[in-house]
């Protein structure tokens, strides 16, 4: 024990952590850098973040840290402070959480060859552009971009011993999203001397049951279930009853899943797509349904069928939607006479005379001997018969018109009861393809993947501010309109001239700059007023 304390004692003396590990000046430090994915703990697809739990691997060489094994005991290898060795100045450009930096202080191990490793958790907040035109089928390409923020490549070198990818042998499986492919690229920014940085991605694919099951599939039964419309008789007065049920309960549906639904502007999902042919769909049939019953109620006092009407309602269209179970109509038996037999025509009245037997019998009869009878006299028959036979005339007559007006009412609901039948088969024929319409134009994920990619790489392409105070834009920014906030992310430049912090490069091997932590130097006090 008494040699850990003589050496970490012994390293610590004429050490400064805030001075590069190198022999030279003009000599690069070269780390190892790789991650270690842990876990994808979300995707915020409103706010279009990914949060992401990674075992950040570094690996360098100090000089300063080297000792002879033999000194202290056979001792090889010493955990120490970070506080107290000097640390590559890594940060994650796409962070969307305001740190840049591991926040986790652990211990680095350092062997007697000066070899320092370091491998500290973290849990990155990064800003991840989500494509939505797919959801809950989407697929999306997030990225990490990760490297030294003050030193160039001259200075400061990052390496990767497998150069493709993150290691993924930790990895904890996500309930929600399932990692098809992660990669790594190695980039050289030009500014005034290269910058280098690591980008990882990460092919993510949802796992879409959870929303099917209690998204998808209800809203699928609301569309199907607005065919039942057209099954439903007009008789029984609770067509429209349903209509607005359905159309009130997608409503309150749609309440409670907005949350649920990402809300960017570059697309619309495929899930919103649906919901909003659902709501067409039940709100046509509102309309519909209400022309159907204005058809079924109608009767021969304000409206006429047409015979055009009549052919194409009650001889075509019934034969076309194959309604065998549906009473066929005469649509020409309101032009025949109700009763089989023909009226039996009498005489005119004259005065108070008529003939009692037809004129159509008269001569069509024998009796029994074989002679014709002749016809028999005319009798006198009183006022009180005579009003006998007109009002049993009246009735007759009323009873026909009664009979003619029911045929012809009856004629319209038949049209009305085609014409749900009809409706019927349309609106499920409708559902069928707007369905398989609707999710089955599904865009290939490599063209998904295509884009992604070129847009990430693109955004790194910034160039660096030249003005004494400049801001340069990074991301879009996140509104918050109830709490009338906006959330932005820059990079902020300062410049300005410190004469106490001048130096003769003669005197210092030719150093003509270097880099000091802000805590050690004056800072100018800006400050947000509107914070």
């Amino acid at each position: 024990a008494k040699s850990r304390y003589e050496l970490s004692y012994d390293l610590s003396v004429g050490y400064d952590n805030k001075v590069r590990p190198s022999d030279s000046y003009n000599k690069s430090v070269k780390v190892v850098f790789k991650l270690f994915f842990n876990q994808l703990l979300d995707v915020n697809e409103v706010n279009q973040k990914m949060e992401t739990k990674f075992w950040v691997y570094h690996k360098w060489i100090d000089p300063r840290l080297t000792w002879n094994p033999d000194n202290y005991e056979g001792l090889e290898y010493m955990y120490l402070p970070i506080t107290n060795i000097w640390l590559p100045e890594f940060v994650l450009y796409n962070n969307a959480d305001g740190d840049f930096a591991v926040s986790q202080s652990v211990k680095a191990k350092v062997d007697y060859k000066g070899t320092v490793e370091w491998k500290p958790p973290a849990i990155f907040k990064t800003f991840c552009e989500i494509m939505v035109a797919q959801f809950p089928f989407d697929t999306q390409n997030c990225t990490m971009k990760i490297g030294p923020w003050s030193h160039g490549q001259d200075l400061l070198d990052m390496v990767n011993s497998d150069w493709d990818l993150p290691e993924m042998k930790m990895y904890e499986e996500s309930g929600e999203w399932l990692v098809l492919k992660t990669g790594c690229w190695k980039h050289y920014i030009k500014y005034d001397c290269p910058y280098v940085d690591m980008t990882y991605y990460f092919i993510l694919q949802r796992r879409p049951l959870y929303l099917v099951v209690n998204i998808l599939f209800p809203t699928m039964l609301f569309s199907y279930l607005t065919c039942a419309v057209f099954y439903l008789p007009s008789d029984a007065g609770e067509k429209m009853t349903l209509s607005i049920s359905l159309l009130l309960s997608l409503i309150v549906f749609l309440l409670v899943i907005v949350e649920a639904i990402p809300s960017t502007a570059n697309g619309v999902p495929l899930l919103c797509q649906y919901i909003l042919f659902t709501m067409i769909l039940v709100c046509l049939s509102i309309m519909i349904t209400v022309g159907v019953l204005n058809v079924h109620y109608r009767g021969p006092a304000t409206h006429v069928m047409s015979k055009r009407m009549k052919k194409i309602f009650m001889v075509w269209l019934p034969k076309f939607i194959f309604s065998s179970t549906m009473k066929r109509l005469d649509p020409y038996k309101d032009d025949k006479i109700l009763s089989s037999e023909p009226p039996k025509p009498y005489n005119e009245i004259s005065g108070m005379w008529i003939w009692l037997s037809s004129t159509k019998h008269a001569g069509t009869y024998t009796n029994l001997s074989g002679r014709i009878p002749q016809p028999e006299r005319p009798h006198l028959i009183g006022s009180d018969v005579k009003s006998a036979i007109d009002g049993v005339k009246y009735v007759s007559e009323c009873y026909r018109d009664q009979r003619d007006s029911q045929q012809k009412e009856d004629e319209w609901k038949y049209v009305a009861m085609v014409l749900d039948h009809f409706l019927l088969y349309i609106f499920i024929l409708a559902c069928v393809v707007g369905t398989v319409g609707i999710f089955g134009k599904r865009l290939a994920v490599r063209e998904v993947m295509l884009r992604r990619i070129i847009l990430a790489v693109a955004l790194m392409s910034f160039v660096a501010a030249k003005s004494p105070y400049d801001l340069t834009y990074i991301t879009n920014p996140l509104q918050n309109e109830v709490n009338q906030k906006i959330e932005t992310k820059f990079w902020v430049y300062h410049k300005w001239i410190d004469p106490r912090l001048t130096w003769n490069p003669d005197d210092y091997q030719g150093v003509k700059y270097m880099y000091l932590p802000v805590t050690n130097i004056w800072l100018p006090e800006f400050v947000l007023y509107n914070k």
